[in-house]
């Protein structure tokens, strides 16, 4: 099995594309978006949207086609992983020039709908051939995307 994991390791390292688009805007900017009860008094947030593409999404379903079912279970759980490990990196990179910050906050969770992530990919201006939305669920697609935001208070470095 530890050859299998490996071998997968490796082919998720091959098909990953890791992207990352970010912005931080001034909460007053913000009265069309949902924002997390957790981040009350927040002064400016930075909405960022990151994935690792659509290939290993394509290489899960073609595993799965294929009745490799143990390789597809492991791709998909390696490319979770790794777009978490992207937003972590990321997060520390925000925190390391605006200061402490509200936790990580992800549409779909709590009291934020799914459905946010049409509106903060927009206003991000994502392109929609890297990252979209299935416009009746919200879900992102590719499937190893994801939409977070972190609140910041003014006396943080935040750029405007």
């Amino acid at each position: 099995m530890r050859d299998t994991l490996n071998e997968i390791y490796i082919e998720g390292m091959k098909l990953t594309k890791a992207l990352v688009y970010y912005d931080t805007y001034k909460i007053s900017e913000l009265s069309q978006y949902e924002i997390p009860e957790k981040f009350k008094n927040i002064d400016y947030m930075t909405y960022f949207c990151s994935s690792i593409g659509d290939d290993v999404d394509k290489k899960i379903e073609e595993y799965q086609q294929n009745g490799e079912i143990l390789k597809a279970s492991f791709l998909d759980a390696w490319g979770s992983e790794s777009v978490e490990e992207i937003n972590e990196q990321f997060d520390q990179k925000l925190r390391e020039n605006y200061g402490e910050g509200t936790m990580r906050f992800s549409p779909g969770y709590g009291e934020i709908t799914i459905f946010e992530n049409i509106k903060i990919l927009h206003l991000l201006g994502v392109d929609e051939n890297r990252i979209t939305t299935h416009p009746k669920s919200g879900v992102l697609i590719p499937q190893k995307s994801t939409v977070c935001m972190i609140g910041w208070h003014s006396g943080n470095q935040v750029e405007e």
